[in-house]
Formats: C-alpha cells, sequence, structure tokens
C-alpha cells in the first residue's frame, strides 16, 4: 500500500505514508533491558512488523492496533544527565563544633561537538583469530563510517606482543577502512605497547593541537598489569581520553577497567553481537568533555545552623541565608563544593533547608540537579563538675593555735565519667609471624594541604609510612632471605592506582618506592584496594605469614561509588589465601567518609581516624607492632 517504515539508530519505528505523513512512531526494543539491540525490520504479507532484537536474539512482532493512537515523538537529541549528592561529617558532633558540608556533582554528558584525533587499537594476537577478528573489523569500520569526518581524523595501531602502525592519522576514512580490513591475526598480547603506540601517533607531528585525543583500546586478553597501567597513565597525563573494551571470556576485565579514563569508559562485549553497538556509543560521547557550560548552585542554611564566613571551597557568596556558586565549565568527572556550619541546637538537625543547581548543560540544554539533605546528631556537651573548696586554718599571733569554724561544703554534684590511665598486660605468640604488608597510600591533590606543623600532609604521610618500616622486620643486606623477613609493598592512588613497589624486604627499594611519590587529582580508593589485591594474589600464601593492607585516605571517594569502594575492599579480604587479608583503614582529617572507611575496615578495631597527618606515625607504629599478633 506504499507504506514505509523506518528503523532510526535508537530503536524507534516511524511509519510514513505515501505522501510523506508520519502514522505513527514507536519504540520496537525494550527500554529497561540495556542489552536490546534492534538490528532490522521487515513487513509480512499480513502488515506485522518484525524486527529483529539481535541483543536479547529474539524477532518481535508488532501486529496492527485498530484502536491505537499515533504515539508522541520523542526528543533523539544527545542529553547531558547530572547527579547531585550531599554529606556531613562528622555524623555526631557535640554542640560548638563544627560540621563539614560537601556536596558533589557528577554526571555523563553524550557527546560535545569538537575535533577529535583518535587511534583505534585492535588486539590481533592470536587468540583474536578467526570470527573474533571478523567482528573487529566490521565493528571498526561501522564506527569509522559514523565519524565525521569534517572534525575528526582516525589513526589504527594493530598489536600483539608489539604495535603497528597500520594507518597514520587521516581525514580519509577509506585509508581506515583498507588499513582495518588488512589486519591479520598472529602473536602475544602486549597492551603497554599497544597504549604507547596510540599515544605516540596522537602526539606526533599528525596531531592536531586543536583537537582532543582519544584511545580506542580493544582486547580478548590481557598482558602484565604494571607496565599497561604505567602507559595508560602517561597517555592520560598527555591529554588522551581512553575506552577500553574488553572482547570475549579472556578479556582481563579488571585491568581494562583500570586503564579507561572513567568506570564510563569501560565497556564489555561477550560475544560479536555485543560490539557494533559499544562501538556506536562511543561515537556518540567521543568528545564529551562538559557537563555544564555554566551552572548555579543555591544552598539555603537553616537557621539553626551558623554559616563559618570564609569556608566555602570554591569561594561561594552568602546573603545571610543562601550560599550561591556560580560555575563554569563543569567537567565530567565532577566537581565538589565544600563548608562548615556550626549548630546553635542540640538534636537532629538537618544541615540545610534545600540545594539545588541550575544551569546550561555541555549540549546547550537546561539541565538541573538536586542535592539531598544530610543531617547531624548534635549532643549537648559534658557537664564539669563544681570545684570543692579546701577547709583553710586561721593562724593568730599566740602560740596556741585556734582553728577556724568548720566549713560548709556544697552537695556532692552528680557523679560524671572519669578517665583513668590503664596498661594492658598483653604478649605475641611465642613465634612471630611473618607479614605480608600492602600500604595504600592516597597520593591526590587534598594530600598538599598543611598540617599542624606547617609541613604538607603528603610529606607527613610518606615519613609516617617510613617510620612503619622501620618497625617492620625487614632485611639489611643486599640480598635478603624473603623466607625470614616482613614484606611490604607501595601502591599509591588519586585518579589512578599503580603499584609503586612489589612485595619486597628490601628496605631501600621500598624507600625508593615512597619518595618517587607522584601527586595528581582525584581519589579512586577502589583502583587503590584492587592494586592491593593484585599484589596479594600475587604471592604465595604459607601458613606463618600474615597478609594484611592498610588504607590511608583523607577524602571522599571520586569517579566510583561507595558501593564500588566496598566491592573492591571485600574482593580484597577474600584474598590472599585460606586465612583472608587483614584490612586496616585510616581517615585523615574530616573530610573523609567515616561510615564508608568503618565498613571497608576488617572490623571496628581495625578503623582508625587521623585528626591530623603529624598523628600518622603513631597510628602506623601502632599497627606495625599489631602484625605479628593479629589471629583469626
Amino acid at each position: 500500500d506504499g507504506t514505509a517504515y523506518v528503523l532510526n539508530r535508537f530503536g524507534w519505528i516511524w511509519k510514513y505514508a505515501l505522501d510523506g505523513r508520519l502514522l505513527a512512531v514507536w519504540q520496537a526494543g525494550e527500554a529497561e533491558d540495556d542489552q536490546s539491540a534492534v538490528v532490522d525490520v521487515t513487513v509480512d504479507d499480513a502488515g506485522r512488523v518484525l524486527v529483529v532484537d539481535a541483543g536479547l536474539d529474539r524477532v518481535v512482532v508488532f501486529d496492527r492496533d485498530p484502536d491505537g493512537q499515533p504515539g508522541e515523538i520523542p526528543n533523539f537529541d544527545p542529553t547531558c544527565t547530572a547527579q547531585g549528592d550531599k554529606r556531613a561529617a562528622p555524623q555526631r558532633i557535640v554542640l560548638g563544633q563544627r560540621v563539614d558540608v560537601s556536596l558533589h556533582v557528577t554526571g555523563v554528558c553524550p557527546r560535545v561537538r569538537n575535533q577529535a584525533d583518535i587511534a583505534l587499537v585492535i588486539d590481533v594476537s592470536g587468540s583474536m583469530g578467526g570470527m573474533k577478528l571478523d567482528a573487529a573489523k566490521a565493528a571498526a569500520t561501522a564506527f569509522v563510517d559514523a565519524l565525521d569526518f569534517v572534525d575528526m581524523h582516525v589513526a589504527v595501531v594493530a598489536f600483539n606482543q608489539a604495535a603497528m602502525l597500520a594507518q597514520p592519522l587521516t581525514a580519509n576514512p577509506i585509508n581506515v577502512e583498507v588499513a582495518i580490513e588488512a589486519l591479520q591475526a598472529g602473536g602475544g598480547t602486549n597492551i603497554a605497547a599497544a597504549l604507547d603506540g596510540g599515544r605516540q601517533e596522537l602526539t606526533g607531528p599528525r596531531r592536531r593541537p586543536s583537537a582532543a585525543s582519544v584511545i580506542i583500546l580493544l582486547s580478548d586478553g590481557g598482558s602484565a598489569a604494571a607496565p599497561a597501567l604505567q602507559a595508560a597513565q602517561l597517555a592520560k597525563l598527555e591529554g588522551a581520553r581512553i575506552f577500553s573494551i574488553g572482547f570475549g571470556a579472556g578479556a582481563v576485565e579488571d585491568l581494562l577497567q583500570q586503564i579507561a579514563s572513567s568506570q564510563g569508559d569501560y565497556a564489555f562485549a561477550p560475544d560479536a553481537q555485543q560490539l557494533a553497538s559499544i562501538y556506536q556509543r562511543i561515537a556518540e560521547r567521543i568528545v564529551a568533555n562538559v557537563l555544564f557550560t555554566s551552572l548555579d548552585i543555591v544552598d539555603e542554611i537553616p537557621a539553626d545552623m551558623t554559616y563559618i564566613a570564609g569556608s566555602a571551597s570554591p569561594p561561594a557568596t552568602f546573603d545571610g541565608v543562601r550560599l550561591l556558586w556560580r560555575l563554569s565549565d563543569v567537567p565530567l568527572s565532577g566537581m565538589t563544593l565544600r563548608y562548615q556550619l556550626e549548630p546553635t541546637q542540640t538534636g537532629i538537625r538537618p544541615t540545610n533547608v534545600f540545594a539545588v543547581g541550575e544551569g546550561v548543560d555541555g549540549l546547550g540544554s537546561p539541565l538541573r540537579v538536586d542535592f539531598p539533605v544530610p543531617t547531624v546528631d548534635v549532643i549537648a556537651p559534658t557537664a564539669t563538675p563544681t570545684p570543692i573548696p579546701g577547709i583553710t586554718p586561721s593562724v593568730t599571733p599566740t602560740p596556741t593555735i585556734t582553728p577556724s569554724p568548720t566549713a560548709t561544703f556544697p552537695p556532692s554534684p552528680t557523679p560524671g565519667p572519669i578517665f583513668l590511665p590503664a596498661t594492658r598486660n598483653e604478649k605475641c605468640p611465642k613465634r612471630r609471624a611473618r607479614s605480608d604488608v600492602v600500604l595504600v597510600i592516597d597520593a591526590s591533590t587534598s594530600m598538599s594541604e598543611r598540617t599542624r606543623a606547617g609541613r604538607t600532609k603528603m610529606d607527613a604521610a610518606l615519613d609516617a609510612a617510613g617510620s612503619f618500616l622501620d618497625q617492620l622486620d625487614l632485611a639489611e643486606n643486599t640480598q635478603p632471605d624473603e623466607r625470614e623477613q616482613d614484606r611490604a609493598s607501595i601502591v599509591t592512588f588519586n585518579a589512578q592506582a599503580i603499584i609503586a613497589s612489589p612485595l619486597t624486604s628490601d628496605p631501600r627499594a621500598l624507600r625508593r618506592a615512597l619518595a618517587a611519590t607522584e601527586q595528581a587529582p582525584g581519589t579512586r580508593i577502589d583502583l587503590g584496594l584492587s592494586e592491593a589485591r593484585e599484589v596479594i594474589e600475587g604471592r604465595r600464601p604459607a601458613p606463618d605469614r600474615v597478609a594484611a593492607v592498610v588504607l590511608l585516605t583523607d577524602g571522599r571517594p571520586t569517579g566510583t561509588t561507595p558501593e564500588g569502594v566496598l566491592l573492591a575492599a571485600e574482593a580484597l579480604k577474600l584474598a590472599g589465601g585460606p586465612e583472608g587479608t587483614w584490612l586496616y583503614s585510616i581517615g585523615l582529617g574530616s573530610g573523609i567518609d567515616e561510615e564508608l572507611l568503618r565498613a571497608v575496615a576488617t572490623d571496628e578495631a581495625r578503623y582508625v581516624a587521623a585528626p591530623d597527618a603529624e598523628d600518622l606515625a603513631r597510628v602506623y607504629r601502632e599497627i606495625a607492632r599489631e602484625l605479628p599478633c593479629i589471629r583469626r
């Protein structure tokens, strides 16, 4: 009858009359199932519409509905989404103390039009042979077809045990597709070399200074983690955004997730059917780099809270009731705002009346973000007993001493708590357990803040870690027998995490690793714990060795969620053999998520709060003394 049916890339069917009128529109895929991927449509002789959902491996049949309505046309333009979180710490304070309030803005933005230089880095190892490489070629070619080469230049890097530049950066899509089609499988897998190959092309003579740098890494396996993560970190430091794709059951997802620039920049394709849709999603958000171009956040303070003037970071204006931040270019990685309050009443008190942000997203559309209202438990200070006056005798000039009248004492005050020094008579078992311990140290930029002694928190933390090493039984010669000594490892984290030193009993190697610590933005506690797990799992468990991890952080997790941190912590506690791993957590300062760090630790006794970085040496020493004595 001349009716035309069109399937768009969002999985919606458009039905047109012969004269071009739109008769109906409906969604053919499963909106609530991320695996749904409608790829084809046809109409049978009875007028029924049949669509192929490759993601769910089924054919869906739509029959005519005489009473059906045309349906509303949705807006298919890419849109940003934003989430707001707000927290107060500590959650219980004494009246007269201050509470730290933080607002966190995060989100995703699928696409912001811009120029981009893209390196397609494709695994061509032997395991990719046959249908897997054919699927990778098809998906990469479809990705190239979806790009606008007015703005995009593309290079192709193939890798096995080495990296090969199959096609330098070019604005010619035909050359790119020819290079992709010519790929052949064989050899091993070296992800570090692959990332270096992509980085070198994106920083070489063919790069465009005005273009964003993007690496899209596809691999069905894994390789040595430490060099791969170092190569990824170097690429990111030079401005590249890394998307990573794990293809098939052999992909080492944990490594590929850490290589990606963010959690949202990693995807897993269990089979060839999913691969093309993943490349398509990457194409949609390949140069998204701004969540808000402008954002105004208003936070109204309740009458029973006093705002501490000048405490807002970044600076905000305050009219006596409301704080106002006017922000611009809020990145996709998010932003955190902080300030301090002092409650004026006891009880469970909300820290604000409302907090809301309104602005223009990275695509030029209005976008709003709402924040929750956290509460704090404000308790009255403990009363101080009134001192009891003593008896003052009266002295006369004569030799006879006449006592003064009997003093009148006030009523005894109500008994209150007192604190007495106590000494515990404890000793370790006669046979001392050896320790394999990983120090996981926050190297975020917030560790540059000053301690009460005037030095940075980072310097104090590294000195304290050195004191911890002094408490261990490490080797003093150049050829240690590690069977008879403690061993330690150093892991540092910010937006990424690295194993700065593997397990060793060489104190000089450990101190060199500490001295080489570099700070950067971000607090990926989950990545730090995952690297520690890799260290623990790489050791050979022994019944006389204790596996332990000591986590130090001065902030809340960024780039992940508390749930993600807890999952990493639980996996770490189960690592290291039948006895598992003891996990200590140290919260430094007032900007931490104390509840989360308590949950991260093996038990309540293994969480320690350090008000100032100058307290860390004592905390580390106490942990070091306990390690040989702990038992399940």
